[in-house]
Formats: structure tokens, sequence, C-alpha cells
């Protein structure tokens, strides 16, 4: 039902991929919570992310949520758009996943705690050397097509 709480409330229309990443960091925050946040320390390692992505998420989706959510070229996408107004403001018996002030919550810190991960701490530490031109700019630029899930998460 995590497809359907993103395709809900999400800022911007989520690829494939970056909802996959996504998902992968919500389930990871998910299995420490059970055994205890504080003995795992709070990052996630890459090698912990890659244990919960999943290898074709569109079939996933589709599988589990076909009736609700999809991923069409632009993104992940609500069915039909009047699912998202039921949802929210009918008497459905989903309503708990749809509680948008919560669901919020939970995006962001999925996107909080994808920030820091390891593979970003150097992103700025490149400092255009002298005659490079245009160095400092191409680390990060290099950093967004890498790890697709970053731009969403730093501007939301």
């Amino acid at each position: 039902m995590i497809a359907l709480r993103w395709g809900l409330f999400q800022n911007e229309t989520l690829s494939a991929t970056d909802f996959n990443i996504a998902q992968a960091v919500g389930m990871a925050l998910r299995s420490r919570w059970e055994i205890s946040e504080l003995e795992m320390g709070l990052e996630i390692s890459e090698m912990e992310l890659t244990t919960f992505l999943d290898s074709n998420i569109s079939a996933s989706v589709d599988f589990c949520c076909r009736q609700l959510v999809r991923f069409r070229e632009e993104g992940l996408e609500l069915v039909q758009s009047s699912l998202k107004t039921h949802l929210t403001t009918g008497k459905s018996d989903f309503k708990f996943l749809a509680e948008e002030e919560r669901t919020h919550g939970d995006l962001a810190c999925i996107c909080i705690t994808y920030l820091p991960m390891s593979w970003f701490k150097n992103l700025s530490s490149n400092i255009q050397s002298e005659g490079e031109k245009g160095g400092w700019e191409r680390r990060p630029r290099e950093q967004l097509k890498k790890h697709a899930f970053l731009r969403y998460a730093a501007l939301y």
C-alpha cells in the first residue's frame, strides 16, 4: 500500500526507479524500528538499501495495486483522479491510508533518511581545480544522474 500513499501525496510524479528507492528506504526504516533504531544507528548503508530494492517494481505495483495506481511514462499515478478525493474525504474503509499529515510525515522521513547516506557525503568536496572549468558543477550533476531519488528527496 506504500504505492497508494505515494500516488496520493507525492509532490511530483515519481519514476519507477525513484519509487523503488523510496520504497526500499521505507522498508529499511521499518526493519530498523522492529529491531531497535538506537542499536542500529541512523544511517542506512547502500548494501542494506540494495536488499530492499525490487528487481521489477513496475510488475510488483501492477500485481498489488493495479486497481489503484500504475506506472506510466510520466511515472507513478492514480488510476482515477477522483480516487484521492474519495480516500481523503469520503467514507472509505481505507481512509487510514490517506491521512494526509501523517503520510506527508512518513514520506518526509524517507526523504530525510535518504539524503545523508554515505555516498552523498563527498558531493561538495570535489572543488574545482585550477584550470578545470566547471569541475565544481560536474560532481553534483553526476550524482543526480546516478542516484535518481536524490533530486526528489532534496526538494521535498
